[in-house]
Order: C-alpha cells, then structure tokens, then sequence
C-alpha cells in the first residue's frame, strides 16, 4: 500500500528524510504530491505536511528546515520534559503532533550542527558537549526512532489497515586493531629505541618482558586475536575488523606492512570475518594518504576494501566523508564519541550520508556505534561492573528499536594488563547480550 503524501515544495531534503522515515525505517512506499486541491481529491492513506489543515488526514505542519537550501543557526524550540524529547515545536493546535518530526529527523542525521563554528577538542573533533543531545540530555535515547514510532502511532490511528515492516535488529561487533603487537614486529630501530626510554625511565619490568617476547620465551601481550576469535566463534558473532596500516607517527602506532607475521595476521582475518580499512590519523586532511592505505590493504587481502572507521573518530562535515565517497568506500562505522556512549546522529540504524554543503544524498551509508571500550573506562571511569550495567542498558534499548548493535574493542584493550584486569568479562557479557 502506498501512502500519499503532500508538501507544499519538493526539495532533496525532504525526499531524503522521508525516503529514511517510511521506506528504511516503516516500510512503506510513498507518493509525494505539491497539489493541495488534488492530494484532498485522492481516496488513500495519506499524510499532510504542510502549512494547512485538511479535515480527517493527519496533519503535520511543517518548520521552514527541510524547504531550506542554505546552513545557518536554527532556532530549535525544545521540549525535553517527557520521556521522548522533541524538537522544532510549533505552535499550530491543529497538527497531529507538537512539533516537526522530520525537520527533527534531518537536523539529527545530517549531523546539521556539526557544519556550524564549533570549538574541538585538543584533535579538533565535535565533542559531545557541542550536541544539543547533550545539551537537552538525550544522547542515550534514540531519539530519531522514538519520533518515528510516534508518526507509525499516528498513521495506525487513521489508517488501521496499513501495514509497517521495521528492520530486523542485528549485531556487529567490531575489533580496530590500531596496534597489532605490544613488542613483536617492531623493527630492530623501535625496539631499540623503546629499550633505551624503558631504561632511562628505570623501568626494568617492561624491559623484562620486552625480552621474554622477543625471545620468545612469552607471547606478545597484545596478541589476543585467538583469545577474540574463540568469542566470536563461540557467540558465532560475524564481526568486523579495522586495521591501520598508515605509516608510522606520534598517533599511528600499528605494526608495518612490511612485517610478514603483521601481514599474515590481516589475511587470516580477512579470510573469517569483514575486514575495513581504519585510516590514520595524519590521513584525516588528505585524501591522498587514505587511497595509498586503502590500496596497501587491498593489495594483502586481495579483494576491494568498501567499510572504514576512522582513528580517533576523526570526522569533519562533510570532509571526511567526501573523501571516502570518492575511494567508493560503501561504508564507515565511525558515527559516534570517543568521549561519550549513545547516538551521536540520534539513531540506532545505517543511514545514508546527506551533504549539506552540496544539498544531497549520497550513496555513503553511515552505521553508528553505541559505545567503544575505552569510552567506558577511560572516559567515563566505569569500573567492570558500571560498564556492564551500561552496556545492558543500550543493547536492549537498540534491540527494543529493531537497531543495528554496534561495538568497538580493541585488540590491546583485552590483553588484561595496564589497567585493563577484568574487561574480558565486559567484552563476553557484550557478546552474550547482543544475542538475537
């Protein structure tokens, strides 16, 4: 069944959001019409968004947002007193809901005030802080499906024989692997080098165990990818790993490609789960460095790398992804905070990219992730237990909006040493509650 809907302007934006709304996320097809004399002429499920009320059709009026072409600072109206908080109030008595939902929707997934002057962090990142989802308290809710669940609410109201098909929930946990090996595979110069900080800093225990894994005699620390894949294999998670390949700098500190054993590590790998590409973090402001990584990857696993997800969540509208549209990247996994949990673009499923600077939709899909180990321990001081607790508290609410569940470990974040005693429990409980 096709639901009739009217506007009094068709533009890119709407289309985008609409096509996110009714087809991606309630599946249904729609029909977009700007005539207001005809849409109340046809004799079908119908919504009116608009300015204008049409008596017996659910009415939903319309901010200027989605009929806009420019990016400026919007005027958000806010309600954040109920359980779901709402955005783009307005103020007419006759529409179905208080405020805008799909000028609500876009603003959120177009990641819209991440174009606006902002201040960064010390790498120049959108922080949490900057989020009107942080500002209104919000950043653990969903917020796109909840309004989305409210419109489902609306249109079963009026049309009881329409019927929605929502996503199915599905899981992806994802391993970035940003340093391979705590000592093996270094090079004869790194290790050099790192024996002689370790002995000016009279750290002789490190440079005990430094020797004990060269020699042999112990394994590498941070090899715990046969650790991993037993997870895996025994949740029979299909999982994702992002490696970094990129050349060797203050914040790319990863094995080279030139290492053989490294190199073996990434086809074994590539041959049991999805393997991406994780640019570096001097490859942010060059696209150039991003396709010389991309061709190093492709070239060990021997197939086309099409996912990505940024070091250090590296992103800048609409830069970042620019970029990537331009290697044919098909995917990236880097929509979320370093510093906080939740839904960065308010939502627990993929979503295609929209380009604000070009006003269109692109093929880039966007899949979110809800938290990453060390934004649990490091940046919201969690201890086991609390890191548990939370993970419970977003995996069943993803699951109770049929999302898509998205994790990120590190290969070195579950080597039980530095800090990190006790997180294997974290990362199994994670891998037992994404269950379907």
């Amino acid at each position: 069944m096709q639901l009739l809907i009217y506007t009094p302007k068709i533009t890119n934006r709407l289309r985008y959001t609409f096509e996110l709304v009714f087809i991606e996320l309630l599946g249904i097809n729609f029909k977009l019409i700007s005539n207001f004399e005809e849409f109340g002429t046809i004799d079908q499920p119908k919504i009116n968004y608009g300015d204008k009320q049409l008596k017996k059709v659910p009415y939903i009026k319309a901010v200027e947002l989605l009929f806009e072409r420019n990016i400026k600072e919007q005027k958000i109206e806010v309600d954040a007193t109920g359980e779901v908080p709402l955005l783009f109030l307005t103020q007419d008595e006759h529409s179905d809901l208080k405020f805008d939902p799909f000028a609500a929707i876009f603003y959120m997934v177009s990641r819209y005030e991440e174009y606006l002057p902002f201040k960064g962090d010390r790498f120049g990142r959108f922080t949490p802080e900057n989020s009107i989802a942080h500002k209104y308290n919000f950043l653990e809710k969903p917020v796109v499906n909840l309004w989305v669940n409210q419109l489902k609410t609306i249109l079963t109201a009026y049309y009881p024989a329409l019927t929605f098909t929502s996503p199915k929930y599905c899981i992806n946990p994802t391993i970035d692997v940003d340093i391979a090996y705590a000592y093996k595979n270094k090079g004869f110069l790194r290790n050099t080098g790192s024996y002689i900080s370790e002995l000016s800093r009279f750290n002789f225990a490190r440079i005990r165990e430094r020797t004990a894994v060269l020699s042999g005699i112990v394994a590498d620390p941070f090899d715990t990818f046969a650790y991993i894949h037993s997870q895996f294999k025994k949740y029979k998670h299909k999982a994702y790993y992002f490696f970094l390949v990129g050349e060797y700098g203050i914040h790319d500190k990863n094995t080279s490609l030139e290492q053989v054993e490294f190199k073996s590590l990434i086809k074994d790998i590539a041959d049991r789960y999805h393997v991406g590409l994780h640019p570096s973090f001097g490859s942010n402001r060059d696209k150039a460095i991003v396709e010389k990584e991309q061709i190093q990857l492709e070239e060990v696993i021997r197939r086309r790398i099409s996912k990505s997800r940024q070091h250090y969540v590296m992103i800048k509208c609409p830069n970042t992804f620019e970029n990537l549209i331009e290697l044919e990247i098909e995917e990236d996994h880097s929509m979320g905070y370093a510093a906080q949990v939740g839904f960065r673009a308010g939502i627990c499923n993929p979503f295609h990219f929209y380009n604000l600077k070009w006003d269109i939709k692109t093929i880039l899909k966007i899949v979110p992730f809800i938290m990453m180990d060390v934004t649990l321990k490091d940046y919201q001081n969690l201890d086991t237990e609390a890191a548990i607790q939370k993970s419970k508290e977003l995996i069943t609410t993803v699951k109770n909006n049929s999302g898509r569940c998205t994790l990120i470990w590190h290969n070195n974040s579950l080597s039980e040493r530095e800090g990190w005693e006790g997180w294997r429990k974290v990362f199994e409980a994670q891998l037992r509650l994404i269950q379907i």
